[in-house]
């Protein structure tokens, strides 16, 4: 239950461009990732005369969302009859290599302001420290450890609209991040001392 609710969230929410399926032969444990694009960049048809012409093209302000490739990856144990899966973990995060000395303290604040429902580690390169790259990660994958869904909906502690709402939320606001994050990093003015 909780695993096809997050799949098809997941579907709704972003322009999945991969799907990858990895599964133990023995004990039935599997690893799926989907990769994906923020929602701003999928396509949109240019329809004439009723048939599909092409494709609209992209504002070049959204291009830059290309930089941040979505990864979800659930890891869920199938039962016997492969129809019912439960779902053990669940990450969903981006990462982006970029020159970030001028927008420190911009980011510094973005991520306190959301720091209930996303994560930013800032990884250093050590040849060139200038470059640095920044992982963001949707806390989703924290309810995950601390909650087992499949039997809360099953005892009735949470109802399937209540769930379906906390992980919409959560979806949410890692892509408002995701796109202020953007806004940030596309200003290039540095800031006055």
């Amino acid at each position: 239950m909780v695993y096809n609710l997050l799949t098809q969230l997941i579907r709704k929410q972003f322009y999945i461009t991969s799907n990858e399926k990895y599964t133990h032969a023995v004990n039935k444990r599997s690893i799926e990732r989907f990769t994906g694009k923020h929602p701003l960049l999928t396509p949109e048809l240019i329809i004439v005369n009723d048939q599909p012409y092409g494709f609209k093209r992209l504002n070049r302000r959204l291009k830059s969302l290309e930089k941040f490739p979505i990864q979800c990856e659930f890891e869920y144990l199938e039962e016997t009859n492969e129809e019912f899966k439960v779902v053990e973990n669940f990450d969903l995060y981006t990462e982006i290599a970029t020159p970030i000395k001028h927008h420190v303290n911009a980011l510094e604040n973005l991520v306190k302001a959301n720091a209930s429902s996303i994560i930013v580690e800032r990884v250093k390169r050590i040849g060139s420290p200038e470059i640095a790259s920044l992982l963001i990660y949707s806390r989703l994958g924290e309810l995950f450890m601390d909650h087992f869904y499949e039997e809360e909906l099953d005892t009735g502690m949470i109802s399937e609209p209540e769930l379906t709402q906390l992980f919409s939320d959560q979806i949410n606001h890692f892509i408002t991040f995701i796109k202020s994050l953007d806004t940030i990093l596309q200003d290039q003015t540095p800031p006055t001392a």
